[in-house]
């Protein structure tokens, strides 16, 4: 598959033109974009992301934390398996950092460093 590569959220503009990206490049842009929507905050679907907000007003632990961001990177359907999963969080200066692994569908392994601000 095939997208535009995003920076920070902005499209990449090289000599006039979009950049794009593929392969595993491309699937590690689209976890990541999915990884830093709080859920309920995209009005196309509501159901995407993770509920970030919902988790901290309730408490919620850092294994319902963790289970949700699976949750996430599983839906993925090039995504086999999830070799490796470790997360960070930071309450007082509200970030999260996530790296994990994961084994793909086509025997590709990739590996993602995320630091969100929830």
């Amino acid at each position: 598959m095939r997208g535009l590569k995003l920076e920070s959220g902005d499209l990449v503009v090289a000599d006039n033109d979009l950049e794009l990206v593929d392969g595993p490049t491309e699937l590690q842009q689209r976890i990541k974009l999915a990884l830093s929507i709080n859920r309920g905050e995209w009005f196309l679907d509501l159901n995407a992301g993770v509920p970030y907000i919902e988790l901290m007003r309730q408490k919620g632990t850092q294994e319902q934390l963790k289970r949700e961001v699976a949750k996430v990177i599983a839906s993925f359907d090039e995504v086999e398996e999830i070799t490796q999963l470790n997360m960070n969080y930071d309450g007082a200066n509200r970030s999260l950092v996530v790296n994990f692994s994961a084994k793909l569908e086509n025997g590709d392994e990739i590996e993602i460093e995320i630091e969100e601000v929830v």
